[in-house]
């Protein structure tokens, strides 16, 4: 009855349901199948709330009444969460059947959807988060058993993985929105992208410039990064690999059309700060694009959407950028040195310079700024 292993198929299947809103109703048919059962569900719960939840079609019926009112009188749950994490119990595991007759969840609710003997498993995912994963034969005389316990053993550390990443994308999604909301307010172009060259965000100002002829190619969001001319499109890739991977970076050009001139490219290694990669994530590389024709300009609230500043570091920023000591800022804005020194070390963290001199060059290769005003919008 047990499988001795699951397909790369269904491994496939549960990650791409838990990161994809369109496919997530679907995964607890995709577990349970994985599991060799036809019925169940998968649910998860942050600081003691269900936050999503995916039911088989068969037991769709049962899930407004459940989350209503039933779950707070489910025996089997209940013995569930006493019980060992990432180990399948059996319904009498969890609360003896003979008490299981007597009680208002079974008799109103259980009973009434033909649920006896689940089997199910719970799953940490994080401080104060957890998953639920039920299995259980709807409406049939049949019971689960201890032989259906492997399959769900095999199936439940990729349910695990992909759950945590599902919890890790839904908190970093406001993030996101506010990243890509503050760079479309930018007018030089922005991109970033992972070690690969596929686009995680990109500026209206360098959607403009591709549409336009400026010279880059933009594949659109988790897709890839390029230029017009191959040898420049392989350069580029080269050099946000690098970055991407915690390298430097670099500084180079790309051919634009006649009409729109050339581009300087900046790339640079995107601070983890930005909130981009989520914990443990793959590094990402910082594009930013203007034309050569462009006349230079700085400000400190740039520094601050780019790099993820507050608003004195980025003034102390710069400040340096601008010449001044940390001896000489602190005067002008009337606090301690010692104060200044800490906005300065935790810049150096967010941009990834080693020193002032390093900060004061990676400042004086950033393209030119123009924040948008209203009436350009």
């Amino acid at each position: 009855m047990a499988r001795e292993t699951i397909s790369a198929e269904q491994i496939a299947d549960i990650y791409e349901a838990a990161v994809d809103d369109a496919r997530w109703p679907s995964m607890a048919k995709i577990v349970t199948a994985a599991a060799g059962i036809p019925s169940g569900s998968v649910w998860i719960v942050q600081d003691g709330a269900v936050t999503d939840f995916s039911i088989t079609n068969d037991g769709k019926a049962a899930q407004a009444p459940y989350l209503a009112h039933y779950n707070k009188l489910d025996v089997w749950n209940q013995g569930l969460m006493r019980g060992p994490w990432e180990v399948p119990r059996l319904g009498y595991e969890n609360f003896p059947e003979r008490e299981l007759f007597k009680t208002e969840f079974y008799n109103d609710f259980a009973r009434h959807y033909g649920m006896f003997r689940p089997m199910g498993a719970m799953v940490r995912l994080g401080p104060k988060t957890f998953a639920t994963v039920a299995t259980i034969r709807l409406g049939t005389r049949k019971t689960l058993e201890e032989a259906h316990k492997p399959n769900l053993i095999r199936v439940l550390p990729y349910v695990k993985r992909a759950l945590q990443l599902r919890v890790a994308q839904h908190r970093l999604a406001p993030h996101r929105r506010l990243h890509a909301a503050t760079l479309d307010r930018l007018a030089f172009g922005v991109v970033v992208c992972n070690a690969s060259g596929r686009i995680v965000l990109v500026n209206r100002a360098a959607e403009a410039m591709a549409r336009g002829g400026a010279g880059i190619v933009l594949g659109g969001a988790g897709k890839g990064l390029g230029a017009l001319v191959p040898a420049e499109a392989r350069a580029l890739a080269a050099l946000a690999h690098d970055a991407a991977n915690g390298g430097p970076g670099g500084i180079m050009r790309i051919t634009g059309a006649p009409t729109r001139g050339d581009l300087v490219v900046l790339v640079t290694p995107l601070p983890p700060h930005f909130g981009v990669g989520g914990q443990g994530g793959e590094g990402h590389a910082l594009l930013t694009f203007r034309q050569l024709r462009d006349d230079p300009s700085f400000s400190s609230d740039m520094l601050a959407a780019i790099f993820g500043l507050s608003e004195a570091q980025a003034a102390v920023a710069l400040a340096i950028f601008n010449g001044a000591s940390p001896e000489q800022i602190a005067a002008d804005r009337g606090v301690a040195v010692s104060t200044i020194r800490t906005h300065l070390a935790e810049v150096f963290v967010r941009t990834g310079a080693e020193n002032q001199r390093d900060l004061v060059r990676l400042l004086g290769m950033l393209p030119p700024v123009r924040v948008q005003s209203h009436e350009q919008e």
